[in-house]
């Protein structure tokens, strides 16, 4: 994303080998940071980001214990963190059966698009309202 000209990004990940592996390997690029955070319960204020990408978090969460609970706590999350207009973009091996429970509520105000991108693979876009 970087080299297509976004500034400004920051990447989360709960573990802190891969943080700083990504903290080592990009230190030259002043506008990258690498947090270890969890995604249930993120440090940023309210309406912080304009775009939050999740690309395979949300199926680690749902194939973990109390999935059903912390894919809740993830999602409110995003939502907390995003800006009116914000997007959510999810990659997940999910298919809409399965993923629109934990996705399409009203307490996350957002409106919900997804389409398959593959056989195996389907994006989920969800827009802040």
């Amino acid at each position: 994303m970087y080299e297509d000209g976004f500034t400004d990004l920051i990447s989360v990940d709960y573990s802190e080998v891969v943080i700083n592996k990504m903290r080592k390997a990009y230190h030259h690029i002043k506008d990258l940071q690498f947090e270890v955070m969890d995604c249930r319960e993120l440090k940023y204020d309210k309406e912080t980001f304009d775009l939050i990408i999740d690309k395979g978090t949300l199926d680690a969460i749902l194939c973990g214990n109390d999935s059903g609970k912390n894919a809740s706590l993830m999602l409110q999350e995003c939502s907390r963190t995003l800006k009116k207009g914000g997007v959510l973009v999810i990659i997940t091996y999910g298919q809409p059966e399965s993923r629109l429970t934990y996705l399409d509520k009203p307490r996350y105000s957002w409106k919900v698009y997804n389409e398959p991108l593959d056989k195996s693979r389907y994006l989920y876009v969800l827009t802040k309202i």
